[in-house]
């Protein structure tokens, strides 16, 4: 089945479903397969819309969404805007350690490594990046989480900025403003504000 069947398949399942904007995307992306954008919006509203992992991977692979070109214009569009969510959720099945990379080759700096342990994934290795710096106040956060066996992105969170109440050889504590993180299999959310911790005695990574 060509791809352009299954824009069309899926369109029509989204519009009976009411998942209007996965069939405005899927609509778009029919039109143009070339666009990069319309691929990146058409894979975002997949994960927002609930669709799985199973369900994302062999579109990703007919996308493309494995090139540098990729990940390089999901990381503009993010620093250019707050709520640009497809382009984040965009970044999921992707190869973590090398989105890490181009993020620090597009000027992202990191601000820490850590990690947490996922009940079916086993260990998920973190970085937070940021883009600017200006006193206790970093911006443009970005949080890559891939998965230490299979090296996916499963966890990815994008904020506009990190107010620092705490530093030091222990620990690095404040609050994420205007904030996006998307997960597999699934999780998509969004807040005004939210808690921030690392307690850098434990942040090892696999």
């Amino acid at each position: 089945m060509s791809i352009q069947t299954k824009l069309k398949n899926l369109e029509s399942k989204a519009k009976s479903k009411g998942e209007f904007a996965l069939c405005v995307a899927a609509a778009c992306l029919g039109r143009d397969l070339s666009d990069i954008d319309a691929r990146i919006n058409f894979l975002g509203a997949l994960h927002e819309c609930g669709y799985l992992q199973n369900s994302l991977k062999p579109y990703r692979t007919e996308l493309g969404a494995d090139s540098p070109e990729w990940t390089q214009r999901c990381l503009q569009r993010l620093a250019n805007g707050d709520r640009d969510y497809w382009a984040l959720a965009a970044l999921l099945c992707g190869e973590g350690e090398k989105c890490v990379q181009t993020a620090l080759n597009s000027g992202y700096q990191r601000l820490a490594n850590w990690s947490y342990d996922h009940f079916k994934l086993g260990r998920v290795n973190v970085v937070t990046l940021y883009r600017q710096a200006m006193d206790s106040v970093l911006s443009g956060i970005l949080e890559i989480g891939y998965a230490a066996k299979s090296g996916e992105c499963v966890d990815v969170g994008r904020s506009r900025a990190l107010s620092i109440d705490k530093q030091d050889s222990k620990c690095i504590k404040g609050i994420l403003h205007l904030t996006m993180q998307a997960k597999l299999p699934y999780g998509a959310w969004r807040t005004e504000s939210a808690k921030f911790y690392i307690d850098k005695t434990s942040a090892k990574q696999d």
